[in-house]
């Protein structure tokens, strides 16, 4: 609960409090097969083993856990990482909406973003898509992968369906390095 605290995360998704929920979890979601490896997901790959992930875009309907999942493998990441962890929970909307502040809290959350050893950036694709929102999110995303910390990504929306809503540039950045996850 402490590293949900430190994040940020509203206390609605605290429902998974313990790091033992984990694999409950992640087995109802045919997803068991994943382990935490330092700070990098690993999980068995097709041809060569095993395969070194750096997030999870996880995606599904609304109200099915998506979140909860996604708090979840941040506080796994968090118990794992060597250094005090640092973590930061954003929501998009409320993330790109608080850059267009001119009290400096847009900065203080970027440059925060910058530096969390795991970030969730949750409910991507819900706010509208102009030039000022996808420039806010392109700068957050090269921050975030110029840094090697993992990120974890939530959506309602498949990467196919988001492509239609924001560009096919910025979805393969938002997936790059991260295991899709769709949960039904």
């Amino acid at each position: 609960m402490r590293y949900y605290r430190i994040a940020g995360v509203p206390e609605r998704h605290w429902r998974f409090l313990r790091f033992g929920d984990l694999v409950g979890v992640l087995s109802d979601h045919a997803i068991s097969s994943f382990r935490l490896e330092g700070r990098k997901w690993i999980a068995p790959a097709k041809t060569d083993g095993i395969r070194m992930v750096g997030g999870l875009f996880v995606f599904g309907p609304h109200d099915i856990g998506k979140t909860s999942l996604a708090c979840l493998a941040m506080l796994a990441l968090c118990s794992y990482l060597q250094e005090h962890p640092d973590p930061i929970f954003l929501h998009c909307g409320t993330y790109i909406a608080s850059q267009r502040r001119s009290d400096g809290l847009g900065q203080r959350l970027f440059d925060h973003a910058l530096s969390a050893s795991v970030m969730i950036l949750d409910d991507i694709g819900s706010e509208s898509r102009t030039p000022f929102t996808m420039e806010q999110l392109n700068n957050l995303l090269d921050g975030r992968l110029g840094c090697g910390y993992p990120n974890i990504f939530t959506s309602n929306f498949s990467p196919r369906e988001l492509e239609a809503i924001i560009d096919s540039r910025t979805v393969a950045r938002i997936l790059r390095g991260c295991t899709v996850v769709q949960l039904s």
